[in-house]
């Protein structure tokens, strides 16, 4: 069916998202293509906590994740939350998703996506590193 595996409440539940926040839509391409262990395990971890982070301070109704690949794996993660705080700090969490990301040669950023709402894009070279 046109079902999407871990879409709807049940996932929602046991992700602790917030039941105005259970609309997750991953985009990715089709087929996926081969990544190194190294890039699926880092982009698994920054995609745990950026929803993670939606969850716990955003305050948002939707968030989308999606993956491109190009030369790249590019992870966006969307939300149309409250937008990040004039005095936003980086905690633990965002400075393990950089950490990993820049490991591989790649890059994390955040910031404000329009109006509301909060981008995180994680960007990993696809080229072997090592």
């Amino acid at each position: 069916g046109g079902d999407v595996p871990g879409r709807g409440p049940a996932c929602g539940e046991r992700h602790g998202v917030p039941a105005g926040c259970q609309d997750i839509r991953p985009t990715r391409p089709h087929p996926l293509p081969s990544l190194p262990a190294a890039g699926e395990l880092a982009l698994y971890r920054v995609a745990e906590q950026g929803l993670a982070n939606v969850a716990l301070h955003a305050e948002a109704t939707a968030c989308s994740l999606e993956l491109n690949l190009t030369d790249s794996a590019v992870l966006s993660i969307v939300d149309d939350g409250r937008g990040l705080p004039t005095d936003h700090r980086c905690g633990v969490g965002l400075r393990s998703m950089r950490e990993r990301v820049e490991e591989l040669g790649g890059c994390l950023s955040i910031g404000p996506d329009g109006a509301h709402g909060t981008r995180l894009e994680a960007s990993i070279p696809l080229q072997s590193h090592g």
